[in-house]
């Protein structure tokens, strides 16, 4: 009895049907394993943190490196001092400059004639006279200001040496004993330097309580010999506050908490504005940077967070995170030579900053791979 066709397939798909179920199911995996493959996104990437080169202000010679390579510090922290001999050299000026001054107000004091107009600059002199007396004392404070801030460096440094048994008690004990005498000295002057500013407060009230009601005086006095000597007060405070700025600008202090990475300046070097002393980086990395084909920036742009799996490296460790996208580069650029897979085969790609969130053990300059999709 013939089979009709009908028949004929049937009985083959009977026979057959194990190995077709098979092999449909293998054919939806593979098609949906390629349709997962299409929709992942993978990234190399390196992680980064907060780095700066300190420099110096102005052109000088590097005192000291107060600091060592790998040394964590804390923002604020003195990390090298530059040398102050020609900052002691302007304030001693100053001061010689403020001396003769003085003297020369003085001399137009004496000649004054015993009228209104002469009662006027009496008053005004005794401004000028409280203002010169401020310089005074700041010409020799900023100085002393500046070695007592060495005696400090030089107590800290010779407390270390005697740990290490290269230095006696007796030299940690004169080296101290001559920075509580400098201390001494500086907290005299400031007291000195608050009383001068006191006498200035009143002496300027007493001058303005004069001239209430006598504006005429004013116009009167305009051709003063003292005039000229008021303009130099002028100066010579500018000077000073200067002084005190430079001062502070000769200490190299972290702008925030790090570590030392480098230190390329050395003590007797002359560096300038620009010239590298220290390099200093954050030990809490901030970022991932990665670089995406272009065909996959549009996807990243719909998203504000990525589910991702970072991959390390080193290790191949898999890290789950939810990384914030911070920025998207406008443009693309030759990736980093240490991700490109050979020496000879230059990589680009867009640019993308993930935000790291809490949580995520990663190292500064770590190199990854970011997956997601």
């Amino acid at each position: 009895m013939r089979l009709t066709h009908r028949h004929s397939i049937t009985a083959f798909m009977r026979r057959h049907r194990g190995p077709a179920v098979v092999w449909c199911l293998t054919v939806a995996v593979v098609v949906v394993m390629l349709q997962r493959r299409t929709m992942l996104v993978e990234a190399p990437g390196i992680v980064q943190s907060p780095s700066v080169v300190v420099t110096p202000l102005e052109t000088g010679q590097l005192a000291s490196v107060d600091v060592d390579l790998l040394q964590e510090v804390r923002r604020g922290q003195v990390l090298a001092r530059m040398d102050d001999t020609r900052l002691r050299a302007e304030a001693a000026v100053v001061a010689a400059e403020v001396e003769a001054l003085r003297h020369e107000l003085e001399i137009a004091m004496g000649d004054r004639r015993q009228d209104e107009v002469s009662d006027l600059r009496r008053f005004t002199a005794d401004v000028e006279q409280a203002r010169l007396r401020i310089l005074q004392v700041l010409a020799v404070l900023e100085p002393d200001r500046i070695t007592l801030a060495d005696l400090d460096r030089d107590v800290t440094a010779y407390a270390e040496l005697l740990e290490g048994e290269m230095v006696s008690v007796r030299e940690c004990e004169r080296v101290r004993a001559e920075r509580d005498v400098m201390a001494e000295r500086v907290a005299e002057h400031e007291e000195l330097l608050a009383g001068a500013r006191g006498d200035l407060a009143r002496a300027e009230v007493r001058r303005d309580e004069y001239m209430r009601g006598r504006p005429e005086l004013l116009q009167a006095d305009q051709n003063a010999s003292s005039e000229a000597i008021v303009a130099r007060v002028g100066v010579l405070e500018r000077r000073l506050e200067e002084v005190a700025v430079r001062r502070d600008d000769l200490k190299l202090t972290a702008p925030f908490d790090g570590v030392v990475m480098q230190i390329p300046g050395c003590p007797g070097q002359v560096v300038r504005p620009g010239d590298p002393v220290l390099t200093l980086t954050s030990a809490r990395p901030e970022q991932i940077v990665v670089w995406l084909d272009e065909s996959d920036v549009d996807r990243l742009r719909k998203s504000r967070d990525l589910e991702a799996t970072v991959v390390q490296a080193h290790d191949g460790r898999r890290l789950k995170a939810v990384c914030p996208v911070v920025r998207v580069g406008p443009a693309v650029v030759t990736l980093p030579v240490e991700l490109w897979p050979s020496p000879n085969r230059p990589v680009r790609g867009r640019p993308v900053v993930l935000g790291i969130p809490a949580g995520l053990d990663l190292a500064p300059g770590e190199l990854v791979t970011v997956r997601w999709g």
